[in-house]
């Protein structure tokens, strides 16, 4: 009974004229191993068709229009994108309007050709020439062919067959949106494979009882909060939990912006918080009392007061070096120079200069003798030979821009002799430093007998940041 049906259908809809019998029992056959293929999951290796660019008419299927056929009005080549109809009336009486429809030129002859084209009445342009008989949306250049003047012309819907087809084995792209005409939401809710609506999925997403809430265990929708919802510490809002944007969050602040007010604090790229987002108000300031005769303790609680002494130039030493240098230190009235300084070599000493000032203007005096007119200042100054020592020098230095330079220093160290500097644990040193009237902006270090200080030896300058 299928045969027969499929034999029947092939029967209406070709249309072929002197076609035999054994040709229509092949295509019938043809029809059915095709179709019990399927079933069997055995289809070709070039089952997906691509979805091609448009070639020619507007849309990839065209209009069907039931038994119509017209002729020709005038020659055609392989490579013309237009025909002009002879009439465009269709069996209704109706002139075909502005669309896209399929065409099949020449039928049975030799030179038959499917076209896809454009047209509004007789006028047909943007014809897509040479229509694959798999795909219908291909062109084939072997397939375009020459027509002559009074060429039979027939809608045909080859090309749609082909394509809805395809698009029902999921092998072709649907051209438009396509939509239910109604059809209840409950419906569609009672099988999970059934084609879910837009409202439906709005519905289910957006808005309603259905809506899953974002929490620290689920995935889920989020209201964005606000400003002032994020500074309370809101979790939520009215329409779920809240998410802090990333519009209210910013490394940057200047005094009395408004851009500071209300958004989460990010570091700058060297990982540091803006100054200006610190309030100096917070901070303690002035001294601390401690009651000596009460019994509280503090435990490991730090209390951090108010430190107006600041690192103002350094440097440290990676590797080994007969010199460290700073230059250009900043402008102050006086600072305080910590350096700390480990040798390689045995009887070696410590020489200062300031401001790469080698000349006969140091003059000073420790706890054995009174130098004057050096060209170096020597903290700790030995009348012998020390071996390989370490030690640390504190130096508080008044450096107005006057004749004299005052500074005094304390030094700890020791030698690998057993010898204390200065004839005690700390040796005390005072120095005068005569340079016109500029102020000291640079400090180097050096050492006697070609010696070398060990990596790690450094030098910092501290002074007051809030009163340069």
């Amino acid at each position: 009974m299928f045969v027969l049906k499929v034999i029947k259908f092939l029967l209406v809809i070709e249309k072929v004229d002197n076609m035999n019998i054994f040709h229509i029992f092949g295509t019938g056959i043809l029809v059915i191993g095709m179709t019990v293929a399927n079933w069997l999951g055995v289809v070709p290796q070039d089952y997906f068709i691509p979805n091609p660019n448009s070639l020619g008419g507007t849309f990839q299927t065209g209009e069907v229009r039931a038994l119509f056929t017209t002729t020709l009005a005038s020659r055609i080549t392989s490579t013309d994108s237009s025909m002009t109809l002879s009439s465009a009336t269709d069996i209704d009486g109706t002139t075909l309007a502005s669309s896209t429809y399929g065409f099949i030129i020449d039928e049975g002859l030799s030179n038959e050709e499917f076209v896809l084209a454009d047209c509004t009445g007789t006028a047909c342009t943007n014809m897509t020439r040479g229509l694959s008989g798999r795909t219908a949306t291909t062109s084939i250049s072997s397939l375009r062919q020459e027509h002559r003047r009074g060429a039979t012309v027939k809608i045909t819907d080859a090309p749609s067959l082909l394509f809805l087809v395809n698009v029902i084995k999921g092998k072709q792209n649907i051209e438009n949106a396509i939509r239910y005409d109604s059809i209840a939401t409950t419906t569609i809710n009672a099988n999970r494979n059934n084609l879910a609506t837009a409202g439906l999925v709005q519905d289910a997403v957006l808005s309603g009882a259905s809506v899953t809430g974002a929490s620290e265990t689920n995935y889920g929708t989020v209201e964005i909060a606000t400003g002032i919802e994020t500074a309370s510490s809101t979790a939520n809002g009215s329409a779920g939990r809240l998410s802090i944007p990333a519009s209210l969050a910013t490394s940057t602040c200047t005094t009395n912006d408004s851009a500071c007010a209300l958004v989460v604090v990010v570091t700058k790229n060297n990982g540091k918080i803006d100054d200006n987002r610190i309030s100096t108000s917070t901070l303690l300031n002035g001294p601390i009392t401690i009651n000596t005769t009460a019994s509280t303790t503090l435990a490991s609680t730090t209390i951090n007061g108010f430190n107006p002494y600041g690192l103002i130039a350094s440097t440290t030493l990676s590797t080994a070096a007969s010199t460290m240098t700073i230059s250009n230190i900043p402008t102050r009235d006086s600072y305080k120079i910590v350096l700390f300084a480990s040798t390689t070599n045995s009887n070696t000493d410590l020489y200062v200069n300031f401001n790469g000032d080698s000349g006969a203007n140091y003059t000073w005096t420790n706890a054995t003798s009174t130098k004057i007119g050096q060209t170096y200042w020597g903290p700790y100054y030995t009348y012998n030979s020390v071996g390989k020592f370490a030690a640390l020098t504190t130096m508080d230095v008044l450096n107005y821009p006057t004749t004299y330079k005052l500074i005094t220093s304390r030094t700890t160290g020791y030698d690998t002799n057993g010898i204390l500097f200065g004839g005690g644990l700390n040796a005390t040193s005072s120095l005068m430093y005569l340079n016109a009237t500029s102020r000291i902006t640079s400090i180097t270090a050096s050492l006697t007998l070609s010696g070398q200080f060990t990596a790690g030896s450094f030098i910092k300058i501290y002074s007051d940041t809030s009163n340069p």
